[in-house]
């Protein structure tokens, strides 16, 4: 056999060549995509702001951080924010001798011979001169903390003068009579519900008014058909009160006798009244007393005080 004859066993794994062997890269991340017409190094702004503007919020926002110093309030600023505090403690039930006394001042007459209003809007007051059951003049403060002149009231009580105002004349709800301090919103819902005081200006009517309502003077109830005589301003308001009081109140009034609601002279019946001038009314105690010219009794009627104590004079 000849060499020609002999097959050929190839070579089944060859030696390659170093030119063909390729040498694996590390894997990189992919770029991220990049809006049109940006790169990541320089991305696209699509805010609008520019870089004066972006400069000028980074500052502003700076600046905020900062510390702002508070704003001073006045006084008057600050009471109004915070709550009002009630100058002596509040009463949810009536003291044990306030029945008593409110009987009093409920069953006796008294006259008021003058209102004024003082005080402020926020925080009015009212004065209110009257007589006690003897002819003592006393003066009555609705206010803050309501008070009397009376020596009753002097120790340390709530006399019945002080009562009497505030149920007969200003009309105050019952809980708040028995209080021994208001809150400034307490006097204005009492003086918003009372009656008005009566001013200067004449009526423009001169036609009498239906006898109905509180006498203006003792702040009694009005009857048409009662026992006691009921006398009215002809001279301009028409208004009806009962003819002892207005003989009493034209008494302790000086100069001319005038309508205690108008103030015009008194047309009817003023030669019938007796004209008695304050000054006249003797002290007592230190209180001007116009009892022998009211036809007062000066004697008090202690029928109705208790044994066990005395209540102070004229209470």
């Amino acid at each position: 056999m000849g060499s020609s004859d002999v097959p050929q066993v190839r070579n089944q794994n060859p030696i390659a060549p170093a030119s063909e062997f390729r040498i694996p890269q590390r894997a990189s991340m992919a770029a991220p995509r990049s809006r049109v017409g940006g790169t990541p190094q320089h991305p696209i702004d699509l805010t609008g702001d520019s870089t004066s503007t972006l400069s000028r919020k980074r500052k502003a926002g700076e600046s905020s951080k900062s510390p702002i110093a508070p704003l001073k309030r006045t006084k008057a600023e600050t009471a109004k924010l915070m709550p009002e505090k009630r100058l002596l403690r509040f009463r949810s039930i009536p003291p044990s001798k306030f029945h008593t006394v409110y009987a009093r001042a409920l069953s006796q007459r008294f006259f008021v011979l003058g209102r004024a209003r003082r005080g402020s809007e926020d925080c009015p007051e009212e004065i209110v001169e009257m007589t006690g059951s003897t002819g003592n003049i006393y003066t009555v403060v609705i206010a803050q903390i309501p008070s009397c002149d009376c020596p009753h009231a002097k120790k340390g009580n709530q006399c019945k003068h002080l009562f009497y105002v505030l149920k007969q004349v200003l009309n105050a709800p019952y809980e708040m009579v028995y209080q021994a301090a208001f809150l400034s919103s307490e006097l204005r819902d009492i003086f918003a519900a009372a009656p008005p005081i009566s001013t200067s200006k004449q009526a423009e009517t001169e036609k009498r008014k239906p006898i109905e309502g509180d006498c203006p003077i003792c702040f009694s109830e009005l009857e048409a058909k009662g026992s006691e005589i009921v006398v009215w301003c002809r001279a301009a308001c028409g208004q009806n009160m009962h003819e002892e009081c207005f003989n009493i109140w034209a008494r302790t009034k000086q100069g001319d006798t005038t309508c205690p609601m108008c103030r015009s002279v008194w047309k009817d019946g003023e030669d019938s009244v007796k004209k008695v001038r304050r000054e006249e009314g003797h002290s007592e105690e230190g209180y001007v007393n116009v009892g022998a010219q009211l036809g007062l009794r000066s004697l008090r009627d202690e029928s109705s005080y208790h044994r066990s104590g005395w209540w102070g004079q004229d209470v």
